[in-house]
This record gives C-alpha cells, sequence and structure tokens, in this order.
C-alpha cells in the first residue's frame, strides 16, 4: 500500500503559575469504583465572569492596535525567518481577542493579565519591524506559536530552555520532554500564555528543554490536540537543540491519560514514557457499563480502541515507562489496570507510588522518578532497534505524528479487518536481514533512512524470503492473493554510498496515488471513521441552493452552525469555511486546488451543494427528493440524512465527511475527558425528526463501518 512520500516528512501542565488557577481536574476525587461515571454535563468550556466596561474597551482598543501591526507585518518585506515567527506574535493577539470576544474571562484579575499579554505582542511586533527576535535566544519559559496544518489557526506552545543553551549557534542536542498539562475548563489561550511566561512546570533543568504544548485546550491531547504536539514538537525543534533520540513523554492528571496514549502509540519516538495518574481507557473509567446507566451503542464501544491505551500496551516494549500516583489518589486506577493489561504481554510498567498523597507529587518520589528517567536518558538508545513489535487497531494516529518523523522502523499501514488487534513483529539479523512475523496485517512499511542509515538486503515475512536486494532503504510491503509482495521504495547500493551523505527520499509523482481504478482501499491518509477527516487540513463546504425539502435545509444549518461553535470552543480554531460555488474545476481532471490538500466536509444535499451534486453517483448513497437509499435499505428522504466519510472521488487520497464535525461535540463528552471519543463509525442515517440530544444529532437509525475496500457492509468489527 503506497503511502506519498510527500507526506512523510524527516523533518511532535501541572504546575502553570496562572492570574487565576484553573480549575482543579474533577476526575481526581470521583468514585473509586468508577472514577468519573457521576460527572455532570455543563458547557465547556465555561462561560466567564463579567469584566468592567471601561476595562473591555481599552483591552479592544489595545487588541487591535495589535491585529493591525500583524497585518502590517504580513504585507512587509521581511526576511523569511522573520516572517516564519510572526505565529510568535498572533498567539498574543488571539489569546486577548477571544477572551474578548467569547466571554472567557474567569476572573476580573485577568484584565491584567490580558494588558501584559498584549504588551508582550506588541513588543515582539516591534522588533520584527527591526528586523530583531530577542524571545529566540531567551533560555528559561517562553511562550511560542505555530500555524496548524488542519485549520489555519495560530495555535501556543510553550518552551523551557535550560540555562546551559548559549543560543543558536549552541547545536549540542538536549535531552527534551513533552509535558501534557492536566485538566483546566477556563484554560483559555489567555491563562496558558500566563502560565507558560512565568512558571518552568515540572522537570525542567539547566541541561533540558521541556515542550508545553497546549494541545488545543482540553481534550487530553486527542484527535487535533494529538497533531498540535507534533506540530509543536516540530517548530520546537527548528527552534532549539531537540534531541531526537532522547524524547521523554511525560504529563500529569489529564496530562498523564495523554502520555498513556502518546506512549503506546508512537512507542517508536520516546526514549522514555513517564505517566502521572490519568485515565488509560474509557469503558472502566467513565463507568460507563454501570448499573442504571443506558450503554453505549457497539460502534462507540469499538471505537474505545482509538484512544484506548490499554489494548495497546505491548507497545511499551519499545520503550520504558515509568508510571505514578499518589497512595490516595483514585486516578492510580490507570497504572492498576493498565499493569493488569501488561502482564499479559509480559511487558513491564515501573510503579512509583507517592506514600500519603492524593493527587499531587510526594517530593522524594519525584525526585527518584527523576534520576531514573536522568539514568535512562543516558544509555544510547540505538537508532534501529534490533526488534520491534507494533499492535495497533487502526492506522490512525499515523497523520499525527507526519510532521515529526521519528516512527517505529516498521509501520502497519493495512489491515485485513480494521478495528481488530494486528501486530507486526520484526527483527533485524545477520545485520542486513529483516525476519518480520505478522497477524491481521494486509501491508506494512519499512523505513531506514537516516544520518546513519541501515542498509538491509534481505526480507523475510512469516516465513518466506520476499525480497533480495543490495541497499533497501525503504520498502511496502503488501499481501495479494495470500502472498506478500515488496515494492522496494528507495535503495542506496552499498558501492555508491558515499561517506557522511545524508540520503533523502524525493517523491516521484507517479506514487503519489494509487492506481484508483483498482478500487479504494483503507490506508493511513484515508481509513475512517468520520473524527479521522479532523486530524488533517478540511474546509467546511456551505450549500448555497435549494434543499430537496426545507425542514433538511433547516437540520443542516443548525448542524452547521454547532459544528463551527464546537470546533472554536473545543479545538480553538475557525473552521476554515467556503461555499460551494467557491470552488473552482480547473485542469484534468478537474480539480479545484483545495480538494488536492483537503478533506471536504459537504453540508448539505445533492440539490443544495454543487460540490456534493458533483461527486454524488460516485458515492455509496442514492439520493434524491423521492428517496434515500443506503446499504440496500430505503429511507423517507424528507426525513432522513446520511452522515458518512468516505474518499473523495476527484482526490481519493482526501476524504469527503457529509453532515458532520466531530463527533463528540455534544454534551454528553463535556464532564469527563475520558469520553471524549468518537460517537459516530464510518456512516449513520439519521432521523431528523427526533431532536439532537446530549450524544447524537437526531435519532440514529443505523450506523457502521465500511470494509477494508470502503465497501458496505454489514460485518461488526470483533
Amino acid at each position: 500500500m503506497k503511502i506519498p512520500l510527500v507526506c512523510i516528512l524527516a523533518l511532535s501542565v501541572s504546575a502553570f503559575a496562572q492570574t487565576k488557577p484553573a480549575a482543579a481536574d474533577p476526575d481526581a476525587n470521583a468514585p473509586a469504583s468508577s472514577p468519573a461515571q457521576n460527572r455532570a454535563q455543563k458547557q465547556f468550556p465555561p462561560k466567564g465572569v463579567e469584566i468592567p466596561e471601561k476595562d473591555r474597551a481599552e483591552l479592544t482598543v489595545g487588541a487591535d492596535e495589535l491585529g493591525k501591526e500583524i497585518a502590517a507585518l504580513k504585507s512587509a518585506k521581511l526576511k523569511r525567518e522573520l516572517i516564519a515567527l510572526i505565529p510568535d506574535v498572533e498567539v498574543f493577539h488571539k489569546a486577548v481577542d477571544w477572551a474578548l470576544r467569547y466571554d472567557e474571562f474567569y476572573d476580573v484579575k485577568q484584565v491584567a493579565t490580558a494588558r501584559t499579554l498584549l504588551a508582550e505582542g506588541k513588543a515582539r511586533a516591534a522588533a520584527l519591524r527591526e528586523g530583531k527576535a530577542p524571545w529566540t535566544t531567551q533560555t528559561g519559559p517562553v511562550v511560542r506559536g505555530y500555524r496548524s496544518k488542519i485549520d489555519g489557526s495560530v495555535q501556543p506552545f510553550g518552551v523551557v530552555v535550560g540555562a546551559s543553551w548559549k543560543g543558536p549557534a549552541d547545536k549540542t542536542p538536549r535531552p527534551t520532554w513533552i509535558w501534557n498539562h492536566g485538566r483546566g475548563d477556563t484554560l483559555s489561550e489567555l491563562s496558558f500564555i500566563a502560565g507558560r511566561m512565568k512558571s518552568p512546570g515540572e522537570f525542567a533543568t539547566d541541561a533540558n528543554i521541556v515542550i508545553h504544548p497546549y494541545g488545543r485546550y482540553c481534550n487530553a491531547t486527542k484527535f487535533a490536540g494529538e497533531v498540535d504536539v507534533f506540530e509543536a514538537l516540530d517548530a520546537a525543534a527548528r527552534a532549539y537543540p531537540v534531541d531526537r533520540s532522547r524524547l521523554v513523554n511525560a504529563g500529569f492528571s489529564m496530562g498523564g491519560a495523554s502520555a498513556w496514549h502518546l506512549g503506546v502509540h508512537h512507542s517508536g519516538l520516546w526514549a522514555v514514557t513517564h505517566t502521572g495518574a490519568g485515565f488509560a481507557e474509557t469503558a472502566e473509567y467513565a463507568g460507563v457499563f454501570a448499573p442504571g446507566k443506558t450503554p453505549p451503542p457497539w460502534w462507540e464501544v469499538i471505537l474505545y480502541r482509538w484512544y484506548d491505551a490499554t489494548v495497546a500496551v505491548a507497545n511499551f516494549a519499545n520503550h520504558p515507562i515509568l508510571a505514578y500516583h499518589g497512595s490516595e489518589d483514585k486516578q492510580g486506577q490507570s497504572t492498576v489496570i493498565m499493569k493488569r493489561f501488561a502482564e499479559k504481554e509480559g511487558v513491564n510498567i515501573e510503579e512509583f507510588i507517592g506514600p500519603g498523597v492524593g493527587h499531587k507529587y510526594e517530593p522524594e518520589t519525584k525526585k527518584k522518578i527523576a534520576e531514573k528517567i536522568d539514568e535512562l536518558l543516558k544509555k544510547e538508545r540505538p537508532q534501529f532497534p534490533k526488534k520491534v513489535s507494533v499492535t495497533e487497531y487502526s492506522p490512525v494516529h499515523f497523520t499525527a505524528s507526519l510532521l515529526f518523523y521519528g516512527r517505529n522502523w516498521i509501520q502497519i499501514t493495512g489491515f485485513e479487518k480494521m478495528w481488530e488487534r494486528a501486530n507486526v513483529t520484526a527483527e533485524i539479523f545477520d545485520s542486513d536481514s529483516v525476519r518480520i512475523a505478522t497477524h491481521n496485517v494486509s501491508s506494512f512499511r519499512l523505513d531506514f533512512q537516516a544520518s546513519n542509515p541501515l542498509l538491509i538486503n534481505r526480507l523475510v515475512v512469516d516465513g518466506v524470503e520476499i525480497a533480495k536486494s543490495d541497499g533497501i532503504l525503504v520498502v511496502e510491503i503488501e499481501k495479494a492473493k495470500g502472498a506478500w509482495h515488496a515494492d522496494i521504495r528507495f535503495q542506496l547500493p552499498k558501492a555508491e554510498r558515499k561517506p557522511g551523505e545524508i540520503p533523502v527520499l524525493m517523491d516521484d509523482p507517479k506514487h503519489m496515488f494509487r492506481d484508483w481504478d483498482l478500487g479504494y482501499t483503507k490506508d493511513p491518509m484515508t481509513c475512517g471513521p468520520i473524527d479521522h477527516a479532523f486530524m488533517d487540513g478540511f474546509i467546511f463546504v456551505t450549500p448555497t441552493g435549494t434543499p430537496l425539502n426545507p425542514k433538511l435545509g433547516e437540520w443542516t444549518q443548525r448542524e452547521l452552525a454547532h459544528a463551527t461553535k464546537q470546533w472554536r470552543a473545543i479545538f480553538r480554531g475557525d473552521a476554515p469555511t467556503k461555499t460551494d460555488k467557491e470552488f473552482e474545476f480547473v485542469g484534468e481532471p478537474p480539480i479545484d486546488k483545495e480538494i488536492f490538500l483537503n478533506n471536504l466536509i459537504l453540508w448539505g444535499d445533492p440539490s443544495s451543494n454543487a460540490v456534493l451534486k458533483k461527486i454524488a453517483d460516485k458515492l455509496p448513497v442514492k439520493w434524491t427528493k423521492d428517496g434515500l437509499e443506503f446499504g440496500g435499505k430505503k429511507y423517507d428522504a424528507a426525513t432522513h440524512m446520511p452522515i458518512l466519510i468516505f474518499p473523495n472521488p476527484l482526490n481519493p487520497h482526501r476524504y469527503v465527511v457529509l453532515n458532520s464535525g466531530f463527533t463528540f461535540s455534544r454534551a454528553c463528552a463535556s464532564g469527563t475527558n475520558s469520553l471524549q471519543t468518537p460517537k459516530l463509525p464510518d456512516w449513520a442515517i439519521v432521523d431528523t425528526t427526533v431532536p439532537p440530544d446530549d450524544k447524537f444529532p437526531g435519532k440514529i437509525v443505523d450506523a457502521g463501518f465500511f470494509d477494508e475496500q470502503w465497501r458496505f457492509t454489514t460485518e461488526r468489527p470483533k
């Protein structure tokens, strides 16, 4: 299964000092038997407090002034390296502008915080005009920004730079931590940036670098929050001497939950994972099957596998894991359940328990953890470990880490049965050969590119030699008719290898896409479900035509407004939006440039949305004013709406989604981050006569997954 190599780039808070501390993690003291099941639903994020009109007027003027300065910088003839720093200014403007615009002041004392942020933003803008950027050489806590590939929004992140760094000329790689912050319902950009300007947070030393991702607010770094970790890591690695071989993945509380799932699903990237409390899965932690509760539908339970760390705990065989919780902390449940699953896999989780404390670090135990991590970081970490084992249920996490190369040298790219357990175990033997064993895998990729690449001459898969060639660096291996076949994408014979040469694989246009005439196949870029479309660039395409019937048109507009509002609230960006009439189809085949780059979220029906009309006959749904037919069943087109994800027929390397934003946008997921999981699979039929509830946009008449070739099936993952 060929993945476009242009997409594979070799280039991913507990202690906040804020004007007003973010709300404590409400899960911390929930009942031990079900730590989150009694959480109440609420507005997320909460409505702020009123600030004096005089202060509001002052801050509004200040934000407008900074906005104009930013616009002037964008039109000025700055050097390229200075243009790249404009997001470092924009994050300060966004923090104050959004707090004003969306009533996200949570204490009147934050007025002073906003003044501080505006002053810093203006100072940075003035420095850029003069061709300077003094914050880029600063040590200690520094606030930086980047522009996201997902929605074009600017996102902040914090960096704590050790005092031993001497500035850009100092290229000595430093051990680097990713510190994932805890839950804070009031953790707006204003609060986050204020904290990151002041506090070094946890585990910062003079010798290391600590990156604090915002994670797009409060989602346990899932979905766009997961991508944020790698976008922040990539931005930091371009500015500071990040040691890619000594990366520590860590966090506490909700940040501990982040560290659990980032650790198992990106196990080739980290030298060490350290979790502090948090949750590691959904069903037990959230008590979804507790007596008296309505159990979730079958597809929702299947999709817990996306972020449950328990089912992929075998991946901790690839790097050490240190788990901490206080002896009185209810969130010790995550370590207990992870160890239970780890024992079945023969994986060791080293546990640290803080005596006599609840939901916090015990100082002496924290000191032991720091010493242990320092000890592990001193050990040489091979570029290509002799043995690697990967367990996954879907390739959904592949998208998140595209910007920051560092996955295992073997990657599952295709599954015989999606959402069922798949394994590959790969071992280097005889110095130039690789032996691979697979289960439930239809394709995988081996990649040995590096500054000191490993040149492979022989591949053995499931006991059969499938390739023998000189200097294999990148190979994609796919099963067809029960037999494995190797497609060597890049090789460098030993005779052609030059001392000190760093091989770089450039993409060949003929490899950009598969032969789509042979049919669609689920791969890391287009594998579903619906929520996967929002982990890469997307555009809401709104209808301008007349809907098939007025009531469905009204439902569409309500859901579009809801999706737009919730993307801003939960993922802290403005959803990119164009009308259907704004697309210009040129070339052969006729493709608008936005279609080449983005997933299209199509709102409306074939009558109201011109883009949807253009591809309607190539989608797995027949839809006219007289009827709706899907999967061999007929539905009343006046009262039913299809929601689905499918490869875009105009560009099958991207998705189209019909009539849905991210699927956990309603109140059912506001009480605990453990319930921020997909609520719909690949497709669903909605009865729009039933009003939306706290989970769904109407009554879900039927829902399910497409098969591995994107065909309708009634078969369910086991």
